[in-house]
This record gives structure tokens, C-alpha cells and sequence, in this order.
């Protein structure tokens, strides 16, 4: 089975060459290795060809976020079987590839597949898959818990962190949408709990494999929102409803009308109170609709799982 690694880069090449060399300390490399590399810097990109080779480096002059490098990445692979993705300051373990592998063989149906993955302390847990609650947010399972082996079972989750995702080539092909793989209109954040979210409507799987190790120096840390620029803010506020207009059942809105309700009217206080800035991403959202709306269209049009199978996921 030929397995692609690729890393969406975004101006840290430091940290792409420590992702790289971590998988190729692997006990089962990947075949191949790419890297996305938006709004490409020539002496970073020419580091990254001196390493990989110039046909490995899908350099952009543009930034075409983790959803668009992504999809760069899974076009690059053509000819691979599974196609894992990183951000370039996840480390993995010499395991994780194998492990992932081997529990990809296992589980046919499984669309994209999760490593345990740990902070930089190696005791405190970044993300043991994806889950969502009633009022359609999505986060990181057990994320900054500690790693005391509650989280130690091969076991279904509802979505795959896009820090490492590991995602099987058969699946791709039936979750694309207009030739993307992820939703470029989402640019950054929830494209990953998006991906997965049509891959459960589609009737596929998403499994977490707490034997595949990886570590993980979150950008993005808690208690450090003011660090973190005004337009990734937007992204992930807007992302939130094209998710929701994407994916959400009748059934759905019917048991948890109330709950989403009080959400958005919580979220809608909190940017005119604190964050008027993010009133912009409302704007955006209303823009991108009727694409979004299109794109629904086609994912039900194409349901193969009903809302009693997706409900449990949503508590």
C-alpha cells in the first residue's frame, strides 16, 4: 500500500524540516513526502527542494490555507492508497505511520483515521480525535487532559484533527465535491470536522488509534486568543455556519433547535460586546451561502446514513 505524507506549510520551515525528518525516522516511512507551501518564500522553498526535491515542493505565491494546500497535497497523490496530512509542528512517532496502516487494513469503511496526539510535555493530550456537541461546536476529545489511559481504546470517534489526519485515497474520491477534497471556501479551521462530518453522511467511518503516537506544538493555545490574528478568527467563526448549513440533518434541527438557538445568540453578543470585528465574518458567511447551499445539495442528494445514525454523536 503506497502512503503519502504532506505538510500544509505557511512560512514555518523550521518547523516542515523537523516534521520531515520525523517521519523519516519511521519504522514505516511514507513512500513520499510533500509539502504545500503557501505564499511561498523562494529561500524557504529552495531549503525544502535541496531536502525533498523541487517535485515534492507545490510551492504558491498565494496563501491557499490548510484547506487548499491539502487538497494540493491529495492531488500531488494520485497514485497513493492513503494520504497523511500534518501541520508542520506535529512530530510523529516511529510508529504512528504503521500503526495507522495497519488499523486502515482493519477498517475498510474508515474514510480517515486519528492518531493519539500529544503536547510537547509528552504527559498532556492535544486530541484523541474530534467531537460535537448539540449546539453544532466542534473540538479536540480530552484535549488538554492528561494521558492517564482513559483514552487508550482503538475506538469510533465522530472527526480526525487536521493536525494529522490520516485519510484512505477510496473514500476521497466519493466525499468530492466539486474537485475538492476539503472546502476551500473554508480556508482555515473546521474543514477537517467538515470532511469528516460528510464522510459520516456518506456512510463512512472515522476511527482514533491510540497506539499511533504524534506530538503536537499547538499554534492556536489556549488562553492565548489575543495572539491570534483578527482574520484566522474570522475564518473559524464563519466556518462554523457553512459546517452547520452543510451538514446539519432536519432531525438534527429539530431535537436541537433550542440549543443551536442559544448559541448563536451567545455568540452573536459575544462579537458585538467584545469582538466587533468578527460581525465581518457573519457578512462572509451570508456571501458564501447559496455555495454552500449548492454543495448541500449535493451531499444529500447522496445520504447514505439517516439521523438516527448520526445523532449519538451530537451530545
Amino acid at each position: 500500500m503506497q502512503l503519502t505524507a504532506g505538510i500544509v506549510n505557511y512560512g514555518t520551515y523550521d518547523d516542515v524540516l523537523g516534521c520531515v525528518e520525523s517521519l523519516r525516522r519511521s519504522s514505516r516511512p511514507p513512500d513520499r513526502i510533500v509539502v504545500a507551501d503557501n505564499s511561498s518564500d523562494p529561500a524557504g522553498a529552495a531549503r525544502l527542494c535541496k531536502e525533498l526535491g523541487a517535485e515534492n515542493v507545490l510551492a504558491s505565491p498565494h496563501n491557499r490555507g490548510y484547506a487548499g494546500g491539502g487538497n494540493a497535497i491529495i492531488r500531488a497523490a494520485r497514485d497513493s492508497d492513503f494520504i497523511l496530512i500534518l501541520n508542520p509542528d506535529v512530530r510523529v512517532s516511529p510508529g504512528f505511520c504503521s500503526e495507522l496502516l495497519s488499523a486502515a487494513r482493519e477498517e475498510p469503511r474508515s474514510a480517515a483515521l486519528a492518531g493519539k496526539l500529544l503536547r510537547s510535555d509528552g504527559k498532556t493530550l492535544d486530541s484523541a480525535g474530534v467531537v460535537v456537541t448539540r449546539m453544532g461546536q466542534s473540538r479536540d476529545r480530552a484535549g488538554g487532559t492528561p494521558d492517564d489511559g482513559r483514552f487508550d481504546r482503538r475506538e469510533e470517534v465522530f472527526g480526525a484533527c487536521g493536525a494529522a489526519i490520516f485519510l484512505r485515497r477510496e473514500a476521497l474520491e466519493d466525499l468530492c465535491l466539486d474537485g475538492e477534497y476539503f472546502d476551500e471556501d473554508f480556508l482555515i479551521y473546521h474543514e477537517d470536522v467538515d470532511l469528516c462530518w460528510r464522510a459520516r453522511l456518506l456512510g463512512w467511518k472515522v476511527v482514533y488509534v491510540p497506539t499511533a503516537v504524534a506530538f503536537h506544538d499547538r499554534g492556536y493555545k489556549l488562553g492565548r486568543r489575543r495572539g491570534v490574528a483578527r482574520f484566522v478568527l474570522g475564518h473559524s467563526f464563519k466556518n462554523h455556519y457553512l459546517k452547520l448549513c452543510k451538514n446539519l440533518l432536519p432531525g438534527q434541527m429539530w431535537r436541537d433547535g433550542a440549543h443551536l438557538a442559544a448559541w448563536e445568540i451567545l455568540r452573536l453578543g459575544y462579537a458585538v460586546l467584545r469582538e466587533p470585528s468578527l460581525l465581518a465574518a457573519y457578512a462572509r458567511a451570508i456571501r458564501l451561502l447559496p455555495r454552500a447551499l449548492r454543495k448541500r445539495r449535493q451531499i444529500m442528494k447522496r445520504r447514505r446514513a439517516g439521523y438516527s445514525e448520526l445523532a449519538r454523536w451530537f451530545r
